[in-house]
């Protein structure tokens, strides 16, 4: 079972694929895992309309197809040729953030983004503007294979999501231009994802 919660908030490589096939076996916890077995692959378009509402509830009316193959509950083999861009898609937020002391060059350096958990604390208060899409990661359902073909799979400005699912394996694909001017919570919490995993706030 792979039970975990996984934001992807900063660049990810994992290893190559080759011809869009999964490349390698899993290994440790997760050496039974087959992701979308052996459906035939679905390579998606740059942009078809899918309404929001209907996929995640996030703002935009079009979202990528991508974002429905990961969605939904048929197992998928999903190859990923291209740059997917998500920024400015689902609009901006400017609101109070806050400077940590990590920040010692003022305004060329990186304020932070405030968490629910109120991270910041007693830092000083900045204003921040950020793009939402990187702060809505896309639902991955359980029984998927994202695979991206040569150097081409990228997401960029929306990372992924995995809890409560299993059976998904992640392969060469970069996660991109998550608000990176910004701190933000960022974290990995896991349980029997493979005996690479790691855990961490």
């Amino acid at each position: 079972m792979l039970s975990l919660v996984f934001v992807l908030a900063a660049s990810l490589l994992v290893p190559r694929a080759v011809l869009g096939q999964v490349v390698g076996e899993p290994a440790g916890f997760g050496s039974a895992a087959t992701g979308g077995g052996d459906v035939d692959p679905v390579t998606p378009s740059t942009t078809d309309e899918y309404g929001i509402s209907s996929l995640q509830g996030m703002s935009s009316d079009l979202l990528h197809r991508l974002v429905s193959y990961l969605t939904d509950a048929e197992p998928r083999v999903i190859l990923v040729t291209k740059t997917f861009d998500f920024t400015g898609l689902e609009g901006s937020t400017t609101e109070s953030g806050c400077r940590p002391s990590s920040n010692t060059c003022g305004d060329a350096g990186q304020d932070a983004i405030n968490a629910a958990n109120n991270w910041c604390g007693d830092s000083p208060s900045v204003t921040v503007t950020y793009d939402n899409a990187a702060q809505s990661p896309i639902m991955v359902k359980s029984n998927k294979s994202l695979v991206g073909v040569g150097s081409a799979g990228v997401l960029k400005g929306k990372g992924l999501k995995l809890q409560g699912v299993e059976n998904v394996i992640i392969q060469n694909i970069h996660i991109t231009d998550l608000n990176p001017q910004y701190i933000w919570l960022v974290y990995l919490r896991s349980t029997k994802v493979g005996a690479n995993s790691q855990q961490g706030r």
